[in-house]
């Protein structure tokens, strides 16, 4: 389950999404599913809503883990500021979802983003049932009754990698030509402090 408190526009649109499992780990080992369309009506369902559900699994996986990595706005979205105003894009679902430019205030831009910033305490990802972290023998039964093939070992990836495939953005990716790549030469480490003088020193 994944909270999700933000529109396009910055306004507080609070609601959750969540992955349920379409079935269940009986206690004698057994998978007992769920009827057919035991979750939404498919009748009642666009095309390409229910092949995002019910047959695109990775797509809704991607879809969601991109959410749990964003912020309220990207730098992209961001167009302009003068120093007292923000402009920034913004997609109307309500228009034929047109991408349309939105200035605020700095206070006003400022105050809605706030209201993204989750309390301290608040978790903004939590795992139930199956996915919960503690959930591994039950996960491990639970392929084994619907004679699952075991998932492939995470392949090893870059900072820079894994910063793509979340983000969809490049950090090494020159920021002046927005082509070359940007290379390490060498890694500066930072000095320890300098001890503290005393005063009558800094005269």
């Amino acid at each position: 389950m994944v909270l999700h408190t933000w529109s396009q526009n910055l306004s507080q649109h609070v609601h959750v999404h969540c992955l349920v499992t379409a079935g269940a780990l009986t206690d004698e080992g057994t998978w007992k599913a769920t009827p057919k369309g035991y979750l939404f009506p498919a009748k009642a369902l666009r095309n390409w809503f229910r092949r995002g559900y019910l047959d695109g699994p990775k797509h809704l996986l991607g879809y969601l883990g991109r959410y749990t990595h964003r912020t309220a706005i990207s730098n992209q979205r961001i167009q302009s500021f003068d120093g007292r105003r923000v402009t920034f894009l913004w997609r109307d679902y309500r228009d034929g979802d047109q991408v349309k430019p939105m200035t605020l205030q700095v206070a006003e831009f400022t105050r809605r983003f706030l209201l993204h910033i989750l309390p301290r305490g608040m978790a903004r990802i939590r795992h139930y049932g199956l996915n919960a972290n503690r959930a591994n023998r039950a996960r491990q039964a639970a392929r084994r009754a619907l004679r699952a093939p075991e998932p492939e070992p995470p392949i090893p990836e870059t900072l820079g990698d894994w910063f793509l495939r979340i983000a969809g953005h490049c950090i090494d990716r020159c920021p002046r030509c927005k082509i070359g790549r940007l290379k390490i030469v060498e890694t500066i480490h930072r000095r320890a402090r300098d001890p503290p003088r005393l005063f009558s020193q800094l005269k």
